[in-house]
């Protein structure tokens, strides 16, 4: 996968790894992948490093 919204997912996940002002390359990599793994197991969410809707409204729901 890859484009706008991968990239929009990247951001979003180093912001909340403390990381503001980095972006994404816009490919869904596997340092993506684990940054989701953990992001789900920071918030309660079944760690599988996919995005689903459920992790998607969380992650965007999260105070930047």
């Amino acid at each position: 996968m890859a484009g706008e919204d991968v990239e929009a997912l990247q951001s979003r996940l180093l912001r909340q790894a403390g990381q503001s002002g980095q972006t994404g390359s816009g490919v869904f990599d596997l340092p993506t992948q684990r940054g989701v793994f953990e992001f789900q197991l920071g918030h309660g969410l079944p760690p599988t490093g996919e995005v689903d809707s459920a992790t998607w409204q969380a992650l965007f729901a999260s105070p930047q």
